[in-house]
């Protein structure tokens, strides 16, 4: 299907497509261990169906930013769409937004430590 798409089509269907996934998803997680119960954080990586995943934030809180760095150095056959070579990110989510990471599994087998 992706292939079917024209110009940034793809690029801007799967972020939306995955979003819309996460938002939904039972494995997000909320950072009230740090004081901020609005703000979430979802990983998934879709090993049966598709070989893509994603790392999605949700920030609905009304003042805080998020501001994290992301590593990725321990895991292997995955690659970040949109940051080729990059095994590490820095995230910032201001309030009321939201932001995708799309991960690209290259190999069937991945290790994340």
């Amino acid at each position: 299907m992706l292939d079917s798409l024209k110009g940034n089509e793809a690029t801007d269907f799967l972020p939306y497509v995955l979003k819309s996934f996460a938002r939904n998803s039972k494995s997000r997680k909320t950072y009230k261990d740090k004081d901020e119960p609005d703000i979430f954080r979802c990983l998934n990586v879709d090993e049966e169906k598709t070989k893509y995943g994603y790392l999605y934030y949700e920030n609905n809180s009304k003042h805080s930013t998020l501001k994290e760095e992301v590593s990725f150095q321990d895991m292997h056959g995955i690659n970040i769409i949109g940051y080729p070579g990059k095994k590490s990110l820095h995230i910032e989510v201001g309030p009321g937004s939201n932001h995708i990471i799309v991960l690209d599994q290259v190999e069937k087998e991945y290790i994340l430590k």
